[in-house]
């Protein structure tokens, strides 16, 4: 037994992807505007995690909030969440748990294909919330190092994999909603808000959002 439980300490990972390609901050690489889309409102509410700030420390290394306006008056909200540690014990928190936990109901929840250009597609989480008279639609992903996973099996295979190179990757909960109760008005509008900053970010920093790997 003593013999297995050193094996298994020696073969944990003890290096970190984001210190072999150091990351720029959320704030330094996210825009204040792209193409249609500027900063909005600062006023609006944002949905936080409900979990003890010592909680969201350990989980998190960076978090950023924002929101965004197109010329049709359209508003959206970006909220991320960056960990540096992927590993076992640290997954970011995901809005399918923290919304129900601060009182949303949700009244939809599915997994769609956002299709980004002719070569990339990723697969997200759609969720129609409502708390009170707040409608709040919202799509969501998450990623582990070059990766963006769906469910926790996905993950510790993706653990798997980078544990036999000595790698701990890092990885980010990346949301997107809006306060709209038409959802196919919603999507649309999520959508394009994507598609429209992918189409804007340089190649070297679409894969840290948006992966570039597949299971």
């Amino acid at each position: 037994m003593c013999a297995a439980s050193v094996i298994a300490y020696s073969a944990k990972p003890t290096r970190f992807m984001a210190d072999i390609s150091p990351r720029k901050t959320l704030a330094e690489e996210v825009p204040t505007e792209f193409l249609h889309w500027k900063k909005g409102r600062t006023d609006l509410a944002a949905v936080l995690d409900p979990t003890q700030q010592a909680v969201l420390n350990y989980l998190y290394t960076e978090t950023l909030s924002a929101n965004y306006i197109n010329p049709s008056n359209r508003l959206v909200m970006l909220s991320i969440a960056y960990g540096k540690d992927q590993s076992d014990g640290h997954d970011v928190h995901k809005p399918d748990l923290c919304y129900p936990a601060q009182g949303f109901k949700v009244l939809e929840q599915r997994d769609m294909t956002l299709v980004l250009d002719d070569q990339r597609s990723i697969t997200v989480r759609y969720m129609k919330t409502q708390l009170g008279n707040r409608i709040e639609p919202l799509v969501f992903w998450t990623t582990a190092g070059d990766y963006v996973y769906q469910t926790k099996l996905q993950k510790k295979i993706i653990g798997m994999k980078y544990s036999a190179e000595n790698l701990i990757p890092d990885g980010l909960v990346l949301r997107v909603s809006m306060i709209e109760p038409d959802p196919e008005i919603a999507l649309t509008v999520i959508s394009d808000f994507i598609k429209t900053w992918y189409d804007a970010m340089p190649e070297q920093q679409r894969y840290r959002y948006f992966g570039q790997k597949t299971l």
